[in-house]
């Protein structure tokens, strides 16, 4: 029912779409050579593993809330404070970033997702769980609104819905990479916090990766030899 609502609501939003104004013919981007910078490689580790992170507090939270003894719709209910602590995140974090910095509160964002996996590591009753949610939503919906303008304010915008294509597969790899991981160990061990430590360490190198960004000058279309070099 969800998805043929959604699938609705989005054709109606496509028909209300008017063509945009061609003001200038669009200059040809080197997205492959973007595509081959430090900064594009550490974004992509960082986001492949905080994936990992988000995908396996998915997946596992409310198996793991219904372990210590919560009731199934306590631990389903775990998911919806992640997705509504992310609009926080999202909105929260992003209006921050023109005060304190894009780049530093994108990096503040993966702290709070390594917070949340140590609040996790340590969490043996539902309440613990709830403040997890909260500070996982936060982390998470920081990362997902800022990354595209974190690629913006590096590249440019030439380019840029091709290299965030590029770039988002990340967060496929780590769907494909962090759940099944997880529950495998889950199965042989019989234990639910195997999925918590995938989670934490996967925080850890993802911010490892993050604070590696410097702030740099803008790349442009014009410039695919700087981008190649970096």
């Amino acid at each position: 029912m969800f998805g043929w609502a959604s699938m609705a609501m989005l054709l109606g939003c496509a028909a209300l779409l008017s063509r945009p104004p061609v003001l200038r013919a669009k200059d040809t981007a080197n997205v492959m050579g973007m595509v081959r910078t430090r900064t594009f490689v550490l974004l992509y580790i960082a986001l492949i593993f905080a994936g990992i992170a988000i995908y396996c507090s998915f997946v596992f939270l409310p198996a793991f809330a219904m372990d210590i003894g919560a009731s199934h719709v306590a631990g389903a209910a775990l998911i919806g404070y992640v997705g509504a602590a992310s609009v926080v995140g999202r909105l929260g974090l992003n209006a921050l970033a023109p005060r304190f910095g894009l780049l530093n509160m994108y990096k503040a964002s993966y702290w709070i997702l390594l917070v949340s996996c140590s609040v996790w590591l340590l969490s043996h009753t539902y309440s613990v769980l709830f403040i997890f949610a909260l500070l996982m939503g936060v982390g998470y919906g920081g990362i997902a609104a800022m990354t595209p303008a974190v690629a913006a304010a590096r590249y440019g915008i030439e380019g840029l819905g091709e290299l965030l294509g590029i770039l988002m597969t990340s967060f496929g790899i780590a769907c494909l990479v962090g759940p099944p991981l997880a529950g495998v160990l889950v199965d042989y061990t019989h234990d639910y916090k195997w999925p918590v430590f995938v989670a934490a360490l996967s925080s850890v190198i993802a911010l490892g990766a993050v604070i590696r960004l410097q702030a740099e000058e803008p790349l442009t279309a014009s410039e695919p030899q700087a981008a190649t070099a970096d």
